[in-house]
């Protein structure tokens, strides 16, 4: 009998555990059903792909395609040009942060500290399109 060996991570793993922290900013984009939907789902191909050890194909696909459409959206209802040039500068700046971390010789604490980053963009873009805060 052949032995398989599991190539997964753990939850406890910190780029898993970590990607679950954009789970914060979905349930505060749930105030627009269909906000909270690609917010939801986006963090769960996250997890989803973070668990699996990035594998290159359609989960890589899909995690990056809602990421967009998280993106979009928040862009979509923000109230006004201001507001949208903010947005779009936080995502820029996530972005660019998504690079360099990828770059990191310790892979696994900086997309860690990514996700960590890009969660607390996405809840502030998330309160303030909830009208929890005013920007």
């Amino acid at each position: 009998m052949a032995h398989y060996t599991v190539h997964t991570r753990r939850i406890s793993d910190p780029v898993v555990w970590s990607a679950s922290f954009h789970f914060v900013a979905a349930a505060l984009a749930w105030c627009v059903p269909a906000y909270g939907l690609v917010a939801t789902l986006s963090s769960c191909l996250s997890v989803a792909w973070h668990i699996q050890r990035e594998p290159r194909g359609l989960l890589m696909t899909l995690d990056y395609v809602a990421a967009a459409a998280w993106t979009a959206v928040e862009l979509y209802l923000s109230d006004s040009l201001r507001e949208r040039l903010i947005v779009a500068a936080l995502n820029g700046a996530v972005l660019w942060g998504q690079r360099i971390s990828n770059r990191c010789s310790d892979y696994d604490r900086g997309h860690s500290l990514w996700h960590v980053c890009s969660s607390v963009k996405s809840a502030f873009v998330a309160a303030a399109i909830a009208r929890c805060i005013v920007v």
